[in-house]
């Protein structure tokens, strides 16, 4: 919360606990600040408003932003095409790219997938990617995170990120190639 420069007494009347040197300079550089946001005061008020009655929600990314993810060990851009909220769920984002080699990846991820699984630029995306283990899309969700049909129940294999570490991948492969083996087929 802002700490205020002013107060109101009873009758309405403005004045200012700040030490009479130091105020010009505060009071400059606040009015600039909010000439800064582009706000009318009654947007502010109404914001203010809406934030104190919980009804203010600020999206991390909007729709037309590429958001990057990691695809078979390249970054990619997706644009997001798509945004839900539902009360009681989490904000759901869709994005949609165009990259060669990939078709059309579709990236469904929640707010909370924002720093961990998809990024709002690439620098953060190389970043964070880097010394990670190669991941690929949860060959049980396909990349949804969740399963469909069962009340959108978070997919036990990806705890709901929609990828899966190549290592476990393999690892899941490996254990259905013997159990063909060992059945005979």
């Amino acid at each position: 919360m802002i700490e205020r420069l002013t107060k109101r007494n009873s009758n309405g009347d403005v004045a200012s606990h700040v030490d009479p040197k130091k105020r010009h300079m505060l009071f400059v550089n606040r009015l600039a600040a909010y000439e800064d946001s582009g706000l009318s005061p009654e947007e502010v008020q109404k914001m203010a408003l809406a934030k104190a009655e919980g009804r203010l929600v600020v999206l991390p990314c909007k729709v037309g932003d590429i958001v990057y993810a990691d695809c078979y060990g390249d970054i990619i851009g997706c644009e997001v095409h798509q945004i839900e909220m539902r009360t009681g769920k989490p904000t759901q984002y869709i994005a949609r790219g165009d990259n060669e080699g990939y078709g059309t990846p579709e990236i469904d991820f929640v707010g909370e997938d924002i720093g961990k699984t998809v990024f709002l630029t690439r620098e953060e995306a190389e970043k964070a990617l880097q010394g990670r283990l190669a991941y690929v899309v949860c060959h049980y969700c396909f990349g949804k995170g969740s399963l469909e049909g069962e009340g959108y129940a978070e997919c036990p294999y990806c705890d709901g990120t929609g990828l899966e570490p190549v290592d476990d991948m393999m690892d899941d492969m490996m254990d259905d190639e013997i159990e063909l083996l060992e059945a005979g087929e």
